[in-house]
């Protein structure tokens, strides 16, 4: 039993562990827009802004997918 919420507190700690890097790794990209172009038009900060969104949304989903890649089983063998 203890074995199964040792395992469920692992992938949530890692989970939010890599939730916070697809946010950094996306505060970085963000960053470098906006001081390395500072003269493009707005609709190019939009545009931007939307498709950095949209790459980390798919990173986020990745981590979704792959974060059951621990085989959970429950210790309730009742004789």
């Amino acid at each position: 039993m203890l074995d199964y919420f040792i395992k469920k507190l692992y992938i949530v700690y890692r989970t939010t562990l890599i939730n916070y890097k697809v946010f950094l790794i996306w505060l970085f990209f963000v960053i470098v827009w906006n001081y390395g172009f500072p003269n493009v038009p707005p609709i190019s900060d939009v545009i931007v802004a939307v498709l950095l969104t949209l790459m980390s949304k798919y990173l986020n989903i990745k981590v979704r997918k792959n974060k059951n890649d621990i085989i959970i089983e429950s210790s309730t063998n009742i004789r």
